[in-house]
């Protein structure tokens, strides 16, 4: 599905945000997964299954590192719940810290998949049968594995490319690929080790895998080593998902979600959710220049949680479906910017969504 060529904003939605709000969810079923800052690793997170349309949980499960062993001194996160999320017609594959948890639609574990190289898992994407792409971000790599046996049939490591050592001004990362790295990264920033691109998220768009780096605000083409879209607004950002020659983008700290054409690297639109008024009412402004902190001092250890952290996406056919903290879902009209729909989870701000996907019958 492709949005075409749309204005640039989204225009004053507080108004409209008060109109028609639940009268128009669709029937499907929202898994979600979520982080709980400075928890117990344990206790760090969940699976849910949601039923949108009557916002009733139908299931929950923890989910934790699939090395119970594992020790992090990182509050804000790290090896904490659930990751993204991908949904079959028999599967729920949810990612934790370490490696892919396997679950029927009734979110009973089936089995796990890991290997050595799974560490800091982020988003997924299925692009055919038995294989799923990883995004391990502590390592800066994206991984096709094998979900039978959690070997990697292909893998991208974009510091390694001459290209974009160039552009981000980054050298190649020191990590022996044939050891075990999944206890590696546990209890430091990412941000304190020099040149992390922090690779989080992975798309496919005219037959080439796309990958956004979140601490340079810029999606590239791994395949063509080339720069397709680079804002700054997009730094600490989160989430791709292609639609058409289009595509949608959490913009984070800027608490907003964008919408860029692939051909030029050009914005489209932008939703920004503190314009509209039921979510803003719920979520205390920021403290003056986080997101000029954020960008300016990237070795200081982040805020532990902020309101309005804008991560988990998923498209239907004119319907944008977006998380927010406190762990919260909402549901945006494509073409006029309205809040359809929205259903908060937690009133707890360390609790964030992490990975989101909706199923229905329907169109996709």
């Amino acid at each position: 599905m492709g949005f075409g060529t749309v204005a640039s904003r989204a225009g004053s939605v507080a108004e409209r945000s008060r109109q028609g709000v639940g009268d128009r969810a669709p029937e499907i079923t929202l898994f979600f997964s979520t982080v709980v800052r400075a928890a117990p690793l344990l206790r760090g997170g969940e699976l849910v299954r949601l039923d949108w349309k009557r916002k009733q949980v139908l299931r929950r499960t923890p989910m934790a590192p699939l090395d119970s062993s594992l020790r992090d001194g990182n509050p804000r996160g790290n090896a904490r719940g659930g990751r993204g999320i991908w949904v079959t017609p028999e599967s729920v594959l949810a990612a934790a810290y370490d490696g892919i948890k396997i679950f029927d639609h009734d979110l009973n574990q089936q089995r796990e998949v890991s290997n050595g190289l799974l560490a800091g898992l982020h988003e997924v994407l299925m692009t055919a049968p038995g294989r799923l792409w990883v995004t391990a971000t502590a390592l800066d790599a994206a991984l096709e594995i094998e979900l039978e046996n959690g070997s990697a049939a292909r893998a991208y490591w974009p510091r390694e490319v001459p290209a974009f050592q160039e552009a981000f001004g980054v050298r190649p990362a020191t990590i022996d690929k044939t050891a075990d790295q999944r206890a590696a990264f546990l209890g430091r920033y990412s941000a304190q080790y020099p040149g992390h691109l922090h690779l989080n998220a992975v798309a496919r768009w005219r037959g080439a895998t796309l990958a956004l780096l979140n601490r340079f605000g810029a999606v590239v083409d791994l395949d063509q080593h080339a720069v397709v879209v680079h804002d700054d607004a997009l730094r600490g950002a989160h989430n791709l998902v292609v639609c058409g020659d289009t595509v949608v983008i959490c913009a984070t700290h800027d608490r907003s979600v964008r919408i860029y054409d692939l051909s030029s690297g050009r914005l489209e639109r932008v939703y920004s959710l503190s314009d509209y008024e039921v979510i803003a009412a719920a979520s205390p402004a920021p403290r003056p220049g986080r997101r000029l902190a954020h960008r300016q001092a990237r070795a200081a250890p982040p805020v532990l949680a902020t309101p309005l952290f804008v991560r988990g996406l998923d498209v239907l056919p004119g319907l944008l479906f977006v998380g927010y903290s406190p762990a919260s879902i909402a549901c945006i009209d494509v073409g006029t910017g309205e809040l359809i729909d929205h259903y908060r989870y937690s009133d707890d701000i360390r609790v964030c969504v992490h990975g989101l996907r909706v199923s229905t019958s329907g169109p996709r």
